[in-house]
């Protein structure tokens, strides 16, 4: 008798085993003698926001996950449940109800400042707990003190349109703009440093501080340069006395605006850092930015072609991302007004996608330009090719027109020429098969599902979509201005090679 086949694994039936979640705790209090040590009369605290800080920037972002307090009583501890295993940073969000839920928002209540974890200048920072859990673990004792100051630093921070050093009528506050407390002075924002952003109520940044000296500086997005103090320098503050003290920066965008980044990035995938099981997480924008693909870039009109360009996620294309250098104040809705999105349809026209999610996130982006995160629903854009453009408008600012093409072809392990027609065949199968291991880079080919490991569920999708094409097209048609002659002759080759 021949024995019968067991039948081949598919990613429905083989399903990860669930892990024992891990939990972190501890306590927040007043220090009341700022002494960094929580003693017997300092009081719980629990009008503050514990966070876990995903992208180490040393900002509470509107997506990063809260901690929760339970009811009053004795343990008026912190605690996030249902962990992973992996390492979090854990730092202290703002005290009160005054900043929204829905927006980016500053470290701290500009009318107190963190006295533990300190970080080694002495000076009142931003310092966080980095925790380490394994499978099922119960971490206690990451403690945070705060006090209240009784002196504050404000001021504006404003566009210097006409570049003189001084506040003229019409001139407007940025928004979201970041001043901080450069405790070593290198001019460089780093993660425990002390920050706050320009309210955009208030249109001031106000930042609390105990008695002593500080070097305050704004950060300048990618193309802006600073005005008021002068040659991009800091402002040197000396708090006592007096419980206000106000200082200015101005700063202008010396560069024309442009796109500086276009990226694809694998939502719903394992490089999100999204754990799974809890409650307080939803699809996170800084969480993204962990799944772009490093080895993956845009192809511009004009280019050939190659691996570089096409991924193998079996959910498509549904993440992309572009980085502005824009002046603002450009909302994220005027923003997506500029935007087409369109798939290269069976017949080979290029057919409108529809709405993907788009969200605006001032300083995401490189060089902290403004990152606009674009998120289309997985499977829409699946073995075909996504043509974007970003149009020229008075809202960004930009001279021509920006189009780019990202390709996704699922269970296409790439080792072809540049210009060659993409398709799934036997020699991507037995890459696949060969490269099973329990880790997978990003960046890995054959980790198809982006689930960090290369397993039979992998080798089940290419294998679902063994013989599937990438269709040809010519990258030519995509811009509107006429290309250079050498870059039609390009243009030319491409589709010649494609057809």
């Amino acid at each position: 008798m021949r024995p019968t086949r067991r039948p081949a694994p598919t990613a429905e039936t083989l399903e990860p085993r669930r892990l024992l979640a891990a939990t972190i705790s501890g306590f927040v209090f007043q220090d009341l003698d700022s002494d960094g040590v929580r003693d017997a009369n300092d009081a719980w605290h629990n009008d503050s926001t514990p966070y876990i800080d995903v992208d180490n920037d040393g900002f509470l972002d509107a997506d990063e996950p809260r901690a929760q307090y339970p009811p009053a009583g004795p343990s008026l501890n912190y605690v996030f449940n249902n962990l992973s295993p992996g390492t979090y940073t854990i730092r202290l969000g703002p005290i009160g109800t005054i900043f929204p839920a829905s927006a980016e928002i500053s470290t701290y209540w500009y009318g107190s400042y963190q006295t533990f974890p300190t970080n080694t200048t002495g000076v009142p920072s931003n310092a966080g707990h980095t925790v380490t859990v394994g499978e099922g673990d119960v971490v206690t004792g990451k403690d945070f003190g705060i006090e209240f100051a009784g002196f504050t630093a404000s001021g504006a921070v404003w566009e210097d349109a006409d570049r003189n050093g001084f506040r003229n009528g019409g001139e407007q506050v940025i928004p979201g703009r970041i001043v901080y407390v450069d405790a070593d002075n290198d001019a460089v924002l780093d993660p425990d440093e002390r920050r706050v952003l320009v309210d955009s109520s208030s249109q001031t940044y106000r930042i609390g501080l105990p008695q002593g000296t500080y070097t305050l500086r704004q950060v300048l997005p990618l193309g802006w340069a600073q005005s008021l103090p002068a040659d991009n320098g800091p402002a040197t503050v000396t708090v006592a006395g007096s419980p206000f003290l106000r200082f200015d920066f101005g700063s202008y965008l010396a560069e024309a605006p442009r796109v500086v980044g276009r990226h694809v990035f694998y939502d719903e995938s394992a490089f999100d850092h999204l754990p799974p099981a809890q409650s307080f997480l939803t699809a996170s924008n800084v969480a993204n930015d962990h799944a772009v693909a490093p080895d993956k870039q845009a192809l511009l009109p004009g280019q050939i072609p190659s691996f570089a360009n096409v991924t193998s996620y079996n959910k498509g294309i549904n993440g992309i991302m572009v980085d502005l250098v824009i002046r603002p104040p450009v909302t994220g809705t005027a923003v997506a007004s500029d935007f087409v999105f369109e798939t290269r349809a069976a017949g080979g026209a290029w057919a409108p996608l529809g709405s993907p999610l788009i969200q605006l996130r001032r300083g995401a982006g490189v060089g902290r330009s403004d990152r606009v995160a674009i998120t289309i629903p997985g499977g829409t854009v699946k073995n075909t090719w996504l043509r974007v453009t970003l149009r020229a408008s008075r809202n960004n600012g930009l001279a021509a027109d920006d189009v780019f093409y990202f390709g996704n072809l699922a269970g296409d392990t790439g080792g072809r020429a540049a210009g060659a027609v993409a398709s799934v065949d036997a020699l991507d199968l037995l890459r696949t098969r060969r490269a099973t291991s329990p880790s997978a880079a990003i960046t890995n080919p054959h980790d198809h599902n982006r689930d960090g490991h290369v397993s039979p569920v992998d080798f089940a999708i290419a294998r679902s979509n063994l013989g599937a094409r990438l269709l040809a097209f010519s990258s030519a048609a995509a811009t509107p201005p006429p290309l250079p002659s050498q870059q039609e002759w390009a243009a030319e080759q491409l589709h010649a090679l494609l057809s």
